[in-house]
């Protein structure tokens, strides 16, 4: 993403946002997933068989070694907030709504 507004002539200061998700406090996955994410152990909690793994932090770590100048992140995770807020597969199982992402040059 960062390369294509580069590319579009985005040359000054970027900013990034990361809205609502699932959350390192409650995304759950398996050893086989967060041997993928090996290279990011800041972003892995370990227990058992599996843990929690911090997509967030991920991505805010990839855009700021992209050259994104500030990274804010809403800090709301899907699945532990208040259910009325924002639909989450994880949380609802397979009956639950859809949500979109918005990009926009100011």
């Amino acid at each position: 993403g960062v390369s294509a507004v580069r590319a579009l002539g985005g040359d000054g200061r970027l900013t990034a946002a990361i809205g609502p998700g699932a959350g390192g406090c409650c995304y759950r996955v398996g050893g086989e997933v967060l041997a993928r994410f090996d290279r990011h152990p800041e972003a892995i909690a370990r227990d058992g068989d599996g843990g929690r793994l911090d997509l967030k932090a991920i991505a805010a770590a990839r855009l700021r070694a992209a050259g994104v100048d500030a990274v804010h992140d809403s800090e709301v995770c899907t699945i532990c907030s208040d259910p009325g807020l924002f639909f989450s597969h994880r949380r609802d199982g397979e009956r639950t709504g859809r949500q979109a992402g918005v990009i926009r040059r100011l």
